[in-house]
């Protein structure tokens, strides 16, 4: 099969849009969102979900969403999603965002074909001095010093093929200048510094690694790994109608989706 890897919407409905109905088109079951999904900010109707939910998206074919979620994305909605998941017992590694659209818990993994997919969400924002604490940014953008355990646990535990972030380790990461953030006292490479961290322990290397944030399609290959950047949609720098990559789980290829 081939998944469509794609990378940060910032909720923009209208290329979400277009990036299912082309899936539908060319027969892609399932899309990976690289966070930065931008859905259920507080204090306005949600766009996105409104989309996902309506009537005729249901009825049609369309592929299933995953994300990984970002530091633009609203956790304190997450939170309570789980909460009242938790209690109806409806997942343990995914909260249902809205119809047809997931979001995969740091460290938990999904498997397609024979491939795992770890996800690990989330990274410091370099706008924070623009953003208004739990109006358009939220603490949890950071993992914690036990999810980052995790992290390495899972990572050496089940040995994923496919590594899902929203952001890249400090040796990939294309050049940012750290800053600090005034909301949280991170400086915004705290999240691709501990990445760097346990992909150095840990004694399995995956084989691919899809990241978001930094808006390309830049692709490296260190320590073993083939590491993707997913751009950003709408598309700022070409004419495609938005960015992404796909993955064919049968060869463990990556294309073009306009080749």
């Amino acid at each position: 099969m081939k998944i469509l890897i794609v990378g940060d919407t910032h909720g923009n409905v209208s290329t979400i849009a277009y990036i299912d109905q082309w899936c539908a088109n060319h027969g892609i079951d399932v899309v990976f969102q690289v966070g930065d999904f931008g859905i259920h900010w507080p204090g306005q109707t949600c766009r996105v979900h409104q989309f996902f939910h309506k009537k005729a998206r249901k009825e049609r074919p369309g592929p299933t969403w995953y994300t990984c979620g970002g530091n633009h994305d609203n956790y304190v909605k997450l939170e309570a999603l789980n909460a009242s998941q938790e209690k109806r017992n409806v997942f343990s590694n995914l909260i249902e965002y809205t119809d047809g659209c997931y979001y995969v818990k740091r460290t938990e993994s999904i498997s397609f074909d024979g491939m795992s997919f770890l996800f690990f969400g989330g990274t410091e924002s370099t706008d924070a001095a623009y953003r208004t604490p739990g109006l358009n940014w939220w603490a949890a953008e950071t993992p914690t010093e036990e999810e980052f355990q995790l992290l390495f646990d899972n990572w050496e535990k089940h040995k994923p093929d496919v590594i899902i972030s929203h952001e890249a380790p400090t040796s990939v990461r294309p050049d940012r200048a750290p800053g600090l953030n005034p909301h949280s006292g991170y400086r915004t490479n705290h999240t691709s510094h501990h990445l760097q961290r346990v992909m150095e322990l840990t004694d399995h290397q995956p084989t691919l690694w899809f990241y978001g944030h930094h808006h390309s399609l830049i692709q490296q290959d260190h320590y073993g790994t083939r590491f993707q950047c997913c751009g950003i949609n709408p598309p700022q720098w070409t004419a495609e109608k938005f960015e992404g990559v796909l993955l064919d789980t049968e060869t463990g290829l990556i294309s073009s989706p306009f080749e």
